[in-house]
């Protein structure tokens, strides 16, 4: 749910949809180039982050068509979550790695785990 709860965002493979959560009507569709792993709102509702099974994490701007990437080296990405004022994405790799970002891309901090996958942040 987006955080007004007005919108519902929806993954399969290489998908992304929002849906009006009160008519289940598509109110956008985006592709992208890899399997989607996960999603989550921004605090503000008017982005999304996008974890790809290609280690890449890609930031929709839902008031725009203006999208932006970020690739790092290393596996899929599991898990993606937005800090509470939206300036920071934790970002949960399947093979343990923990990395915060800023809206930019650039790391922040790296945590890394061992192999322990990361299923959610």
């Amino acid at each position: 749910f987006s955080p007004d709860g007005q919108q519902i965002a929806i993954a399969d493979d290489f998908k992304v949809r929002i849906l009006n959560a009160s008519t289940g009507k598509k109110e956008k569709n985006f592709k992208t180039p890899s399997a989607i792993n996960s999603i989550a709102f921004s605090p503000k509702g008017n982005r999304l982050a996008v974890g790809l099974d290609d280690g890449v994490v890609r930031i929709i701007r839902l008031d725009g068509d203006n999208h932006i990437s970020f690739g790092f080296d290393g596996p899929g990405v599991n898990a993606v979550s937005f800090s509470s004022d939206g300036t920071k994405i934790a970002v949960g790799y399947e093979k343990g790695m923990v990395r915060i970002i800023d809206e930019e891309g650039k790391i922040i901090r790296s945590f890394d785990r061992g192999n322990d996958h990361n299923e959610a942040i």
